[in-house]
């Protein structure tokens, strides 16, 4: 939160760097000014981060959400569609939509959203578990245990479905102790957006709960044995 270094820096970014790393910095920028109330500042960075890569999906969706967060669905709509005309297979994107569409009430258009949002996922899923299921094979070769670690606030069940054999590997839940958490003190306090809906980004103390949960599960396994 100490946003005028931030924006200091992320400024004296833009003088050098190119790509993505350019349109990085807008979005970073653009972030700062939201949170400080500059919505008009805000905007126009968002809108040089889409100039710096205009075939990349990434500003799109993040424009998206910032007009989402403002209450602004038209225009989040926009940007969302925007960015399905690049990459046509994001399921986020789908989701987004889908809650948008029910907001401005067509629930035909949100099923039709929806729908394909999980079709991607069920896609991507299968990806997934046969990357998960590779990386295992190749770290119990090698004599070294797989320790993977479920999202925050989702059921860590989900992680072990990759697995024909999930006793072999350990997992780190992350439900529990982030809802609890997020009950007592707030969602902001852990997460800075939400760009997965439930969960987003992880602040500083986020984080910490996080690589604590993960240390604690490591020193509970290696205390079993």
């Amino acid at each position: 939160k100490r946003y005028p270094d931030a924006e200091r820096i992320f400024k004296e970014a833009l003088r050098f760097t190119r790509g993505e790393d350019l349109m990085w910095a807008h979005i970073e920028l653009a972030a700062c000014n939201k949170d400080e109330g500059r919505f008009k500042a805000a905007e126009e960075n968002f809108r040089m981060a889409v100039e710096s890569q205009p075939k990349s999906d990434a500003a799109y969706i993040e424009f998206g959400s910032y007009y989402q967060e403002r209450k602004d669905y038209l225009k989040a709509k926009e940007m969302f569609v925007k960015a399905l005309e690049i990459k046509e297979d994001n399921p986020e994107v789908y989701q987004y939509l889908g809650l948008i569409s029910e907001v401005l009430g067509d629930s035909q258009e949100a099923w039709k959203y929806f729908r394909r949002e999980k079709f991607l996922r069920r896609k991507h899923k299968m990806t997934t578990r046969r990357n998960y299921r590779k990386l295992k094979e190749i770290v119990l070769k090698k004599g070294i245990e797989l320790v993977c670690v479920q999202y925050p606030r989702r059921q860590v069940e989900g992680l072990r479905l990759m697995f024909d054999s999930p006793g072999e590997v350990s997992f780190v839940d992350n439900k529990v102790i982030f809802d609890e958490a997020v009950k007592k003190t707030g969602f902001r306090d852990y997460f800075y957006d939400d760009f997965a809906g439930d969960f987003g980004h992880c602040t500083a103390k986020g984080n910490a709960l996080l690589a604590e949960n993960v240390a604690q599960t490591i020193i509970e396994h290696i205390d079993d044995k």
